[in-house]
């Protein structure tokens, strides 16, 4: 008897999960700049804005822009009360259906343009990328401030 392993099926080539805690002052620009970068790849994708029981209009500003693109590449997960950044994370990471899925921030420190950088890294075998201020060649643009460098 032969015994086929199944490849798992993934629904999209690359799910972005952005975990969000009070962002509506950049959650729009966020989505737009990605959108926008990854529609120009060619790729098929998803964005999960993984709110985290925000009390500001975050989830309103996410679901006017979900209903204004209306192709479904940008979904919301709402947990129902701040239970921190990881918990926002590991919602959104379980809800996506990507073949690699990109964790980034709602002010996107990191550019997009970084994405290629990751994807050759892991095109090349490697089981995780990651992006780090820390590195030798880590090129900083914007600063953090004093107290989070120190902390």
């Amino acid at each position: 008897m032969n015994t086929v392993e199944k490849q798992p099926h993934h629904a999209v080539d690359l799910s972005v999960v952005i975990p969000a805690y009070n962002e509506a002052e950049r959650i729009e620009r966020a989505l737009e700049r990605v959108t926008e970068v990854l529609s120009a790849r060619g790729t098929t994708f998803e964005v999960i804005v993984a709110d985290d029981g925000s009390t500001d209009a975050t989830p309103l500003i996410v679901q006017r822009f979900v209903a204004a693109q209306r192709s479904g590449r940008v979904r919301l997960v709402q947990l129902p009360v701040n239970r921190g950044k990881g918990a926002a994370l590991r919602a959104g990471v379980a809800a996506s259906v990507g073949a690699r899925v990109l964790l980034m921030d709602a002010d996107l420190a990191t550019p997009m343009e970084e994405l290629d950088v990751l994807s050759r890294a892991l095109d090349e075998g490697m089981p995780i990328a990651t992006g780090s201020r820390a590195l030798s060649n880590s090129s900083i643009r914007r600063s953090q401030s004093l107290l989070r460098v120190f902390l």
